[in-house]
């Protein structure tokens, strides 16, 4: 009876102690468990803020080219405006200088040879018209006013003057006029018309030659003494 109680209560004991045994070593499995646990999940925490930082980055970093992309693509846009500007703007500066190259070509053209061709064109008519003034106008017109026999003397004067006169204003009149000399008549450099060409004009005429300046000029020389025989001829009528 008393070994049976001793047994059992040696096999309680020896329960007791195993089951002690055995909640300890179940608690430090569990502890070992929840560390691992805990470990794991501080692992994947670290994990997670890793990639999510990564792809925070990625994403800054791919809004960050694409922003650089559009400032480019505008910089780009605005410099390749700025360049056909340009190239417009050499156009037209290069056309504008041909212009300008052009007129500055006409202007000393034109300086170096001031001929006009309607000039020449007006004074060669005004030079006709003028000598029609004197022959055959004042010449008829006088004629017409003396008797039928002194007709042909008053034009053969007036012919004769115009002759006269010619050659006096080829000789030394024109020079004596237009040269430049005193105050009151000019020098002799263009006696007889000496170093006068077509190609240059006289500085008051400086856009028609200067033998048309001549031949102009003369027949107001011409026409000046005919004038006077306008007495001559009221005389003439008078008497008759």
């Amino acid at each position: 009876m008393k070994f049976a109680e001793r047994s059992s209560s040696s096999s309680s004991s020896s329960s007791s102690s195993s089951s002690s045994s055995s909640s300890s070593s179940s608690s430090a499995r569990s502890g070992a468990l929840v560390g691992s646990a805990q470990h794991l999940l501080k692992l994947s925490a670290h994990h997670l803020t890793n990639n999510a930082q990564a792809y925070v980055e990625r994403e800054a970093v791919s809004t960050l080219a694409q922003t650089r992309q559009t400032e480019t693509t505008s910089t780009v846009d605005a410099l390749a405006t700025r360049v056909l500007s340009l190239e417009s703007l050499s156009v037209a500066t290069e056309a504008y200088r041909k212009n300008i190259s052009a007129e500055l070509l006409r202007i000393e053209a034109k300086v170096q040879d001031p001929i006009h061709a309607g000039d020449i064109a007006w004074m060669m008519t005004s030079t006709a018209l003028v000598l029609m003034m004197t022959i055959p106008g004042l010449a008829l017109f006088y004629g017409g006013m003396v008797r039928v026999t002194n007709v042909l003397s008053t034009l053969m004067q007036c012919f004769s003057i115009v002759c006269l006169i010619t050659v006096e204003w080829m000789c030394v009149g024109y020079s004596l006029t237009f040269s430049e000399g005193g105050f009151v008549y000019g020098d002799y450099k263009r006696f007889w018309l000496v170093g006068m060409n077509l190609t240059h004009g006289h500085p008051m005429a400086p856009h028609i030659p200067e033998p048309l300046f001549v031949a102009y000029e003369l027949m107001f020389a011409i026409i000046t003494p005919v004038s006077p025989f306008q007495l001559q001829a009221k005389s003439g009528r008078a008497r008759q």
